[in-house]
C-alpha cells in the first residue's frame, strides 16, 4: 500500500460507542486525512450495484428501506446476530473497501501528506494492522459503551450489549495497540491524549 512513498499510516480503531470517530474528528482538525472504512462501505452500499444486489440476495429484500435503499440498521440487526452471515457480509464488502481505502491513500500520498489515518473498526480482524505504522485504540469501559449507544437510539440494551460483545475482546484490543487513548472521562482529558498522541506521531515519523 505503501509503494515508494514515504507514508506514515496509523491505524485508529476501537469497539463500538467507545468514540473512535471523535478522535478522527479530532486528528483531522489537526490536519491529518482521515480516511473511513465505514463510510467507504456505506458509499458501496449506495453507488456500487453489484455489491447492493449480492448483499440484498444475501440478506433479503428486508434490509431495503421504503425508498428501495438498503438500511443499514437493518443489515447491523443482521448480521450481529449471526456469525456466518457476518462472515459472508465481510467476504463481499472487504475486499471492495481494502481497494477503494488503497485508491485514497494512494491520491493522499501523490498530493504530498507524509501521513495518513485509516480509521477501521475491525482493524485487527481484517488484518490491516499489519499494514500500519502505528495502531490507536480508543477505549472506554463496556458500560460507557452501553449508554453511549444507546443514547444514539434505535437499539435496545440487549441489543447494544450483543453487538458489543460480538467484536473483539476488549483485552485482546488493548494488548495489541501501539497506542490506547482513554475515553472513559471529560473531552478536555480525550483531547490531551491526542495531543499527545500527534506528537507520538511526529516523533515516529521523524524515525520513519
Amino acid at each position: 500500500m505503501k509503494g515508494g512513498h514515504t507514508l506514515f499510516l496509523v491505524g485508529l480503531t476501537g469497539g463500538l460507542a467507545s468514540g473512535k470517530s471523535t478522535v478522527a474528528e479530532m486528528l483531522a482538525q489537526s490536519g491529518l486525512p482521515v480516511v473511513n472504512a465505514d463510510r467507504i462501505g456505506h458509499e458501496l452500499f449506495e453507488k456500487d450495484r453489484d455489491i447492493r444486489e449480492r448483499v440484498v440476495a444475501l440478506l433479503g429484500t428486508g434490509i431495503l428501506d421504503p425508498q428501495g435503499g438498503i438500511d443499514r440498521q437493518k443489515v447491523a440487526s443482521a448480521v450481529f446476530s449471526d456469525r456466518t452471515l457476518m462472515t459472508r457480509l465481510e467476504a463481499i464488502l472487504h475486499p471492495a473497501i481494502g481497494d477503494e481505502i488503497r485508491k485514497r491513500v494512494w491520491a493522499l500520498a501523490k498530493a504530498g501528506h507524509g501521513v495518513v489515518v485509516i480509521e477501521v473498526p475491525l482493524l485487527f480482524e481484517s488484518g490491516w494492522d499489519s499494514l500500519m505504522d502505528l495502531t490507536v485504540v480508543v477505549d472506554c469501559p463496556p458500560a460507557e459503551q452501553v449508554r453511549r449507544f444507546l443514547a444514539r437510539g434505535g437499539v435496545s440494551e440487549e441489543e447494544a450489549k450483543r453487538r458489543i460483545a460480538s467484536q473483539m475482546a476488549r483485552s485482546e484490543r488493548l494488548q495489541r495497540a501501539s497506542v490506547v487513548l482513554d475515553n472513559s472521562g471529560r473531552r478536555e482529558a480525550l483531547e490531551a491524549g491526542v495531543r499527545r498522541l500527534l506528537e507520538l506521531i511526529e516523533e515516529r515519523k521523524a524515525g520513519h
